[in-house]
């Protein structure tokens, strides 16, 4: 009987059965321990195809030395472990699996190995991930057994499912680390997977691949947070809305997480830390100063932080009575309170009245030890602090702020003058002085009012009035101004200035009006004194009317320049006219007659023609002479000494006593050379008509 159930189970492991139809072969089982260790169990896998339901599988191990089976019973998983125990190591083995469900059954094929030599590594897991400009940077924890094993990395960019992966081996050593790198391109983001196998194995299988690591773009900028702060209606407290943009996209693959750093209450001495993935979150805070830093992370590292300051809500310059009422009306309610509360004391020193210019101190202080300030902090005398008390009821409710007010914790004079004392307006009846507050580190103490003076007359300002207004001034008066600052210990050093009022304009204006008239009088003395010097100052300096020079020329005939003469011959006809004595007559007296028209006109010429006409009247005849005078005495009119240069130019007529008829029609004109240019007339007797020109 046993001989036939051996020879079916052989019958089935060289060819599967099928009892139905409906019975799909498994595949070839998968028989692997997850390292190289001796002790390590053994896993076998296999799979199925179709509808399988109800089926139940059962795994032989045949040694192919001594042909003793090994069956184990697997129920309806598709796996079974196999303890190292239980089975034979150093030795091949065929091994298979049957499925079989009522008369049904079928076995798969069956696979030769060695279960010492067979190992699957898990699969790797990525532990630590770092990108540079153009590197990957990737470490895997290593197996079980501390080996170096085969490693394949895949990758591709991002965004395209369809892209080809590339490849790259790297090859790890025995107990270091499993470390590797690949190069991209700095601006792309890349999707990477690994799997690896265990070296010096004859059955070693590839592991299976890690889960997609996303490589996104390094984060080299902070996060640009975007802030506000809101108060709410209990005026005790705040709350900061925050946003902030998110990084590219190349930079958010994979996904992006946000870490901030706060703190709520500010006696706790470590902040309050929130790891989210969204753009936006709300924080409640107290009225004193806030910080919170945040920063990206993605896959490829951290961002840098981003620190966001919260200033304190605006400093009180002075305390109110009725908030020191307050406090302690608080204070009697908390201490009736059987729960357990909590004060916190803020405070810190003022540079210049406020921002402070150390960091604030704080201190935990429950309800039965909470008194003052004062005897709470070290403070140092003369300087001004500003405190906070917060309250929280519990730890899990929001704190706010009970109290806040400027302190001192010994207070003086104020050290130094108002500075600047100025009078900016000043009239004859009034004026207006100004100066500039006393420094809060030079107060000294809370300044409670100003001491102004004018002249003995002093009276108290405000401590928020820099500026005052006197009125019914004397005019032309000198007035002492002084002003000082005031605290409760007194009044420091005070700042003077001294101001004349102007006149009054209605008694100025007659004054005003003597001092022009005298002030012109002068000017105009002074001005006819001054002509005479001007004139003969003036005289002096024009130059005197220059006299022709003629300047003496050796004559040197080497230096003269000759040109050849010239000749030029005119032909020229001269006709004697006889002149009746009526024709003399007509013509004379129609000169006569224009030369009275023309007389008036000779008067106007220059006193230079005048003596031109002279020289060339001088240069005639006597018996020219004496003709002209008879004319003149025959026109009866004043003739021009020019007459003989004007327009008309009519021919000189000479009647004489003794000058005959034959004498008159005899005289010629010959045309006379003058200047090489033009003809002059010259009259001649006839006997000499044959004159050539």
């Amino acid at each position: 009987m046993g001989l036939c159930v051996l020879l079916c189970v052989l019958l089935s492991a060289v060819s599967p059965l099928r009892g139905d139809s409906s019975c799909s072969a498994p595949s070839r089982p998968v028989c692997y321990k997850p390292s190289r260790r001796a002790d390590e169990d053994f896993t076998c896998q296999w799979t199925t195809e179709g509808d399988m339901t109800g089926f139940s599988y059962t795994l032989y191990l045949r040694n192919e030395t001594n042909g003793i089976f090994q069956n184990f019973n697997a129920s309806k998983e598709l796996s079974y472990i196999l303890t190292f125990e239980s089975v034979s190591l150093d030795i091949q083995l065929q091994v298979w699996v049957s499925a079989h469900r009522g008369h049904s059954s079928c076995s798969s094929a069956s696979t030769s190995l060695r279960l010492d030599q067979a190992v699957k590594y898990p699969a790797p897991h990525v532990k630590k991930k770092t990108r540079g400009n153009e590197l990957l940077s990737l470490e895997c924890q290593k197996p079980g057994d501390n080996m170096g094993a085969y490693y394949e990395i895949r990758y591709r960019k991002t965004g395209d499912v369809s892209r080809a992966w590339s490849y790259k081996n790297s090859t790890t050593e025995d107990y270091k680390p499993d470390l590797f790198q690949v190069s991209v391109l700095r601006e792309a983001a890349y999707e990477v997977q690994v799997r690896r196998r265990a070296k010096e194995v004859r059955h070693a299988q590839w592991s299976d691949w890690s889960a997609p690591i996303y490589m996104p773009l390094k984060l080299d900028k902070p996060p640009v947070v975007k802030w506000d702060v809101e108060l709410r209606k209990n005026k005790t407290a705040r709350t900061l809305k925050l946003s902030w943009e998110p990084p590219s996209a190349g930079a958010s693959v994979g996904g992006v997480m946000y870490h901030l750093s706060y703190v709520t209450w500010p006696c706790d001495t470590q902040p309050s830390t929130l790891t989210i993935s969204n753009t936006e979150h709300s924080i409640p805070i107290t009225l004193s100063a806030a910080q919170v830093t945040i920063y990206a992370t993605n896959s490829a590292g951290l961002s840098p932080s981003q620190t966001i300051a919260v200033p304190p809500v605006p400093h009180l310059t002075v305390c109110p009575p009725e908030s020191t009422t307050f406090l302690k009306r608080n204070l009697s309610k908390m201490e009736s309170d059987k729960k357990l509360r909590r004060l916190c004391w803020e405070w810190y020193r003022l540079g210049d009245g406020q921002t402070r210019d150390r960091p604030a101190e704080v201190k935990s202080a429950t309800l039965r030890t909470a008194t003052n300030i004062t005897e709470i902090a070290v403070m140092e005398d003369y300087v001004r602090y500003y405190y906070f008390v917060h309250l929280r009821a519990s730890p899990k409710r929001n704190p706010h702020t009970l109290y806040s007010c400027p302190v001192y914790k010994t207070e003086s004079t104020p050290k130094v003058k108002p500075g600047n004392l100025t009078v900016v307006n000043v009239s004859y009846s009034w004026l207006e002085v100004c100066w500039q507050p006393i420094p809060v580190p030079e107060l000294r103490g809370f300044l409670t009012h100003y001491q102004l003076c004018l002249s003995g007359d002093c009276e108290n300002v405000p401590e928020n009035q820099t500026c005052k207004t006197f009125q019914h001034l004397t005019p032309a008066t000198e007035y002492n101004i002084s002003v000082a600052g005031a605290t409760s210990q007194g009044l420091g050093p005070p700042a003077t200035e001294t101001i004349w009022t102007s006149e009054d304009p209605t008694t100025q204006t007659g004054t005003l009006k003597k001092w022009i008239v005298t002030i012109a009088c002068l000017v105009c003395l002074c001005l006819l004194a001054a002509c005479p010097l001007v004139c003969i100052r003036l005289r002096n300096k024009l130059p005197a009317v220059p006299k022709p020079v003629i300047a003496s020329v050796k004559y040197s005939p080497n230096t003269q320049e000759v040109h050849p003469p010239k000749e030029e011959v005119h032909v020229v006809t001269l006709e004697c006219v006889q002149k009746t004595p009526e024709t003399l007559r007509v013509k004379l007296e129609e000169g006569c007659r224009l030369l009275r028209e023309g007389g008036d006109a000779g008067e106007e010429e220059e006193e230079e023609e005048e003596e031109e006409e002279e020289e060339e009247e001088g240069m005639g005849t006597d018996e020219e002479q004496d003709e002209m005078t008879i004319e003149t005495n025959e026109c009866n009119i004043p003739l021009n000494p020019n007459y003989k240069c004007q327009t008309l130019r009519i021919p000189e007529v000479t009647v004489t006593t003794e000058g005959t008829l034959r004498e008159i029609e005899c005289e010629v004109t010959s045309p006379v050379y003058k200047n090489g240019l033009f003809f002059d007339v010259k009259v001649e007797p006839c006997e000499n008509m044959g004159t050539s020109l």
